[in-house]
């Protein structure tokens, strides 16, 4: 089924209201139940709580109906995929709370997250809620994202115009590529003429993203690896044309599009990802990554 603007239109209002209710659900709520629901190399990629499994049924009986109107595949992470993905030209491709580790946590780090992504694999629209702060994003292709919103301030995120930032999961911190990774940004910041590079850790996929859009200069990488993991389809789609929109680069680690329709899998593992809030960013930090250790 071809959609019109009209029909994206329509869509996002629709994933937005659904987003924003279950967002500011989220806000209200605990978790009673933390399991680990795969064998991983990530803590933060293992568990699941009952309020994710929740808020996905919330968020799928939201935009049940859309389904069949627009001839809608589905993907979410707690489900099982379908493939559905490929039987439709578009799906709607869902995280209902990216970022399950710093929600245990009880701090700033997870959001809801809804994309419409077409079977190519791209995105063509895609709503964030941050329930912490109660900030709703939206960016449908082709369009624009609101500027009237001080992102950096409803975030809570320090700006500093002389600090190139990273920010970075956790598991970065403890792998051997750090010290590489740090030196490919000094690099990067001494021909901008930064005077400082900063490193930040704490905050899901879609968090992080979001804190490279309100930060700028700032980047969000993941290398390529042979293993499982490296991210899934749902954790960048919607941030992928936020970050489009706003001018900002989401693309793999070789300045590859993302491939947001896999079709051996649901991770991204295969070429990793670069997020950068400009794309001469992206092409800097590439070539001075390589060769780093993965």
């Amino acid at each position: 089924m071809r959609l019109s603007p009209s029909d994206l239109a329509v869509l996002a209002d629709r994933a937005s209201a659904a987003a924003l209710r279950v967002g500011r659900w989220i806000a209200t709520v605990r978790p009673a139940h933390v399991s680990v629901k795969s064998p991983t190399s990530s803590p933060a990629a293992a568990i699941v709580t009952d309020v994710d499994r929740q808020a996905e049924s919330m968020l799928v009986a939201d935009l049940s109906d859309t389904l069949a109107e627009f001839e809608l595949g589905l993907l979410t992470e707690e489900q099982a995929d379908d493939r559905s993905r490929f039987a439709r030209d578009h799906f709607w491709c869902i995280d209902p709370l990216d970022g399950t580790l710093p929600f245990t946590e009880d701090r700033f780090g997870y959001a809801v997250s809804v994309a419409l992504v077409s079977r190519d694999g791209e995105a063509l629209l895609g709503v964030v809620h941050d329930p912490r702060s109660d900030t709703l994003l939206r960016a449908v292709r082709g369009g624009e994202v609101d500027p009237s919103i001080d992102l950096a301030e409803r975030l809570g995120v320090s700006r500093d115009d002389n600090t190139l930032a990273l920010y970075c999961d956790r598991s970065l911190l403890a792998s051997q590529a750090l010290p590489a990774v740090r030196h490919a940004l000094e690099t990067v910041a001494a021909r901008r003429k930064l005077r400082n590079v900063a490193i930040k850790d704490g905050a899901g996929a879609v968090m992080n993203a979001c804190q490279v859009l309100a930060d700028p200069p700032a980047c969000y990488l993941k290398f390529p690896t042979d293993g499982p993991g490296g991210g899934s389809l749902w954790d960048f789609a919607a941030t992928s044309c936020l970050l489009g929109e706003a001018g900002a680069s989401a693309r793999d680690f070789y300045g590859q599009p993302l491939d947001l329709n896999r079709p051996d899998s649901t991770f991204l593992n295969h070429r990793g990802i670069l997020v950068c809030s400009d794309a001469r960013l992206a092409t800097e930090l590439w070539q001075a990554l390589i060769p780093a250790p993965r």
